[in-house]
């Protein structure tokens, strides 16, 4: 195994689950819920448009390790699973020399989905099969007195570090942001309003497991108390993030790292009348943080306001360091290193609908029926002002994405030209791969063939 030199870094690539951007302070957020990133984001780049290839995490992380989009990679849906062929970030640096290993609370990231391809070693968080003790489990969680494995991945995690042979490729998932939002109870009370508490809290615990219940049951002091414990998870997780950071500053590691941190997609707190992830698609899910740190190689306190995929972040890598290149793609792609006006201004995301098995359990279930109108395929596409969804039905949505960050001024009745430019912007990109999609503006919802590419197109 080669030694690592100026040229080859270690990497180390924190996702963390359901992390949206503007619950982050370094991205704005009104509460302290991140000192640690706010660390790291002051000593690197932080990139303030950022957005995800899906509104999932099987999709997204396929995304992100391939540097493809998820229609280009073939994982769309849970279930699917990436094909062999398909080399991955981790498979590229392996033949490069890197020891690469995974660490997550995440189980997409294993063999099961493919995701494991190109990692010498992939820990998942144990999950125990004894029903009994799942319920165990998760009734310490609901009292606040265990987490969600993230502690168990801090420990596997700073164990690879420490044993592995340079140079090395590490990547680590927390889940202490997924739904339910159930943080160990000092993170709990950290931003806690009145209403719920200690008495409280293993009524509104067993409530808060299912998402979907809570939103459509808690009253608006409930639901404050919801998003006050998100806050506690992404306060938790940046101490476990905390905890990585002070393992490399102890063993002279930090500034020869390369470090970044993301999340996979983010969660609707409420926005358009929306929670979790499973049901429509927005700047709630596709916008999320991405910083990268590395100070031979980025300058300490950059913004870059333009958009940026995270698809971009494994083509950066492997052509910075040389490694064997991955999967062609017929899409640009942009050096997030070098942020210049030859960026592309535009970033596409995409969501399928559920399977038809998984609907008709859904359509069964009380708590889940009010938000199946929102079960649709969908396009985003973003710019560095707007935001612009397209459904499979014909019909769209627009909104000035940095004006009315919520989504709740839909233009695209008033704004029609500007529909139809994002119309054939969406017609192109799928034209890339000859398929069919909605053409038409928003008063007619009318739908056509989108031309196949000429073999050989960028």
């Amino acid at each position: 195994m080669t030694k690592r030199t100026r040229s080859l870094p270690n990497i180390l690539w924190i996702v963390l689950d359901s992390l949206r951007a503007d619950h982050v302070g370094c991205y704005g957020y009104h509460r302290n819920t991140s000192p640690t990133i706010d660390q790291i984001a002051a000593g690197g780049v932080k990139y303030k448009r950022a957005v995800a290839q899906a509104n999932c995490s099987l999709p997204s992380h396929a995304s992100f390790l391939t540097g493809l989009y998820p229609h280009e990679h073939g994982v769309r849906e849970h279930g699917d699973r990436l094909r062999s062929d398909v080399p991955t970030i981790a498979s590229s640096l392996r033949r490069l020399g890197y020891v690469t290993c995974a660490v997550s609370g995440n189980g997409v990231v294993g063999e099961r989905y493919g995701l494991s391809n190109g990692f010498d070693e992939v820990t998942l968080t144990h999950v125990s099969s004894s029903v009994v003790r799942q319920l165990w489990e998760k009734g310490w969680q609901a009292l606040g007195l265990a987490d969600r494995g993230g502690k168990y991945v801090t420990r596997r995690a700073i164990t690879a570090m420490r044993e592995c042979t340079e140079p090395w490729f590490l990547l680590v998932g927390y889940m202490e942001t997924h739904a339910p939002y159930l943080p160990p109870w000092r993170f709990a009370r950290r931003f806690q309003p009145s209403g719920v508490g200690a008495a409280g809290r293993p009524f509104f615990s067993a409530r808060a497991m299912n998402i979907h219940r809570l939103a459509c049951t808690a009253t608006s002091e409930e639901w404050e108390h919801a998003v006050a414990c998100y806050d506690g998870e992404v306060a938790y997780a940046d101490a476990l993030v905390g905890d990585l950071v002070t393992f490399l500053e102890d063993t002279m590691q930090l500034d020869q790292t390369l470090i970044i941190v993301c999340a996979d997609h983010g969660d609707f707190l409420g926005e358009r009348g929306l929670v979790y992830h499973q049901y429509g698609l927005g700047e709630a899910l596709v916008g999320v943080p991405l910083i990268v740190r590395y100070p031979p190689l980025t300058k300490g306190g950059l913004v870059v306001d333009r958009v940026v995929e995270l698809r971009d972040v494994s083509r950066t890598l492997v052509e910075r360091l040389g490694a064997p290149s991955l999967a062609p793609t017929r899409y640009p792609w942009r050096d997030i290193f070098q942020p210049d006006e030859s960026w592309s201004g535009l970033a596409f995301s995409e969501k399928k609908r559920l399977s038809s098995s998984r609907r008709d359990e859904f359509e069964s279930n009380r708590w889940h029926r009010p938000f199946l109108h929102e079960d649709r395929d969908a396009w985003l596409v973003r710019t560095d002002r707007w935001e612009f969804i397209a459904y499979d039905d014909g019909s769209c949505a627009l909104y000035d994405i940095e004006r009315d960050p919520r989504e709740e001024d839909d233009l695209a009745a008033r704004e029609c030209e500007t529909v139809r430019t994002f119309s054939r912007v969406l017609d192109e990109f799928r034209g890339k791969r000859g398929a069919r999609w909605p053409r038409g503006s928003a008063e007619d919802g009318t739908q056509g063939e989108v031309p196949r590419a000429a073999p050989g197109s960028p």
